[in-house]
C-alpha cells in the first residue's frame, strides 16, 4: 500500500466508542485497518452516495461511518456553533478529500445544494432522470453510437420514454451545448 503525495494520516477516534483494532484516516479520503497488522486499505461501500467504512468495536458490534464524517472531524478546524453539516465544495459525494469538505449549518447546506449542478428548478420532483442524466441520454443519442434500447436500460427508463426525450416532448427544456 502507497501513500500518495501530501497524504497524511491520523488515528481514528469516535467519542465513547472501544475500537478492536486501529484505524486511520487519511487528509485524502482513504481509510486503513490495522486489524492484521501492516495497515490495508480499506474499500468501504456507499450508503446514499456517500463513501462509508464499516468498524469493529470490542464488543464485536459492526458500525457504520461516512468517509467524509471522519475526515472533517480529524483534519478540519473545529465547527462554530450550529455548524454539523459538512459540505463537499465540489457536489461530489466520492470526493472526501479536505480541501473538498467545510462544516455548515443546515440554511449553508441548502444554499450550497440550490447553487449545485443537480439541482431542479421547478422541475417535477418525482422525475426519474436527473438533469445531467438527460444531457447524457441526448449526447449519446446524438453521437449514435448505442442502440436505443441499450440507452434505455442503461438509465432504467422505457424506450418510449427515450423516445419522448429525443423528440423533445418530455425533457425539451433541457438543451445540449454543441
Amino acid at each position: 500500500m502507497k501513500d500518495f503525495k501530501g497524504e497524511i494520516w491520523k488515528e481514528v477516534n469516535l467519542k465513547g466508542i472501544d475500537l478492536k483494532s486501529k484505524y486511520e484516516v487519511s487528509n485524502l479520503g482513504r481509510i486503513k485497518s490495522y486489524a492484521y497488522g501492516r495497515g490495508k486499505i480499506l474499500k468501504g461501500t456507499l450508503i446514499e452516495g456517500y463513501p462509508a467504512v464499516r468498524f469493529r468495536t470490542k464488543e464485536e458490534k459492526l458500525i457504520n461511518q461516512y468517509v467524509h464524517r471522519l475526515v472533517a472531524k480529524t483534519f478540519l478546524p473545529k465547527p462554530k456553533e450550529g455548524q454539523r453539516l459538512i459540505l463537499h465544495l465540489d457536489y461530489d459525494k466520492t470526493n472526501n478529500r479536505t480541501d473538498n469538505l467545510q462544516w455548515a449549518t443546515r440554511k449553508e447546506q441548502i444554499e450550497h445544494k440550490v447553487k449545485g449542478p443537480n439541482h431542479r428548478k421547478g422541475l417535477v420532483t418525482n422525475s426519474k432522470l436527473s438533469k445531467n442524466q438527460v444531457i447524457e441520454i441526448k449526447q449519446m443519442l446524438k453521437e449514435g453510437k448505442l442502440r436505443k434500447s441499450v440507452i434505455a436500460r442503461k438509465f432504467l427508463i422505457s424506450h418510449t420514454q427515450l423516445n419522448r426525450i429525443e423528440s423533445g416532448r418530455n425533457w425539451a427544456n433541457v438543451k445540449l451545448d454543441d
